[in-house]
């Protein structure tokens, strides 16, 4: 199964995370205010690792992040999606998502989390997403929020404090069915 390449929301167009997209990444990569967010600047093999892995993960699993763009003016916004990573000890799938800082308080985070988890729901029934933040990053847990998560548990992730959060699948079909007791 192949999650579709690209995507639209109301606002945007988004597309399949590619090597073509090193410039955009590596701007996002480097842009202190919104690395900051995401636990610090990376350098430029750090970059090229993380591209590498993203493009890798659509390859194995059928689905990864996009990056989005106004439909008006083709103008980059950022990028999201869902990934298969283990996140406090656990096999999960992830959204995740990030907006250059000069388009923050635009709603676009919410809008292209919203498409992403329709993938993630619809698509590959999966029976639930997560999404973390560092803990004093208070407008991404808003986004979560606004995208029906639940808070779950602080975590700790690439040696620093984070807030975990859930949504399940609103698909009764998908839920997890409760182990019986043992006898």
């Amino acid at each position: 199964m192949m999650a579709p390449d690209t995507v639209e929301t109301a606002r945007l167009r988004g597309e399949r995370l590619a090597f073509r997209h090193w410039d955009l990444w590596r701007r996002m990569g480097e842009d202190p205010r919104l690395m900051a967010t995401l636990g610090g600047v990376w350098t430029e093999a750090q970059a090229r690792e993380k591209l590498e892995w993203n493009c890798r993960h659509w390859e194995e699993h059928g689905h990864g992040q996009w990056l989005f763009f106004m439909k008006d003016s083709a103008r980059f916004v950022g990028r999201c999606g869902i990934r298969k990573m283990v996140v406090n000890a656990k096999a999960e799938v992830e959204l995740g998502y990030s907006v250059l800082p000069e388009l923050w308080g635009h709603g676009f985070a919410p809008e292209m989390g919203a498409t992403a988890l329709h993938v993630a729901f619809e698509q590959f029934g999966y029976p639930s997403v997560v999404a973390f933040a560092l803990v004093n990053n208070v407008p991404s847990e808003r986004v979560m929020r606004k995208l029906g998560f639940s808070f779950e548990d602080h975590i700790i992730h690439a040696g620093q404090r984070h807030v975990l959060y859930r949504r399940r699948n609103p698909n009764p079909a998908m839920q997890p069915t409760a182990k019986e007791p043992p006898a």
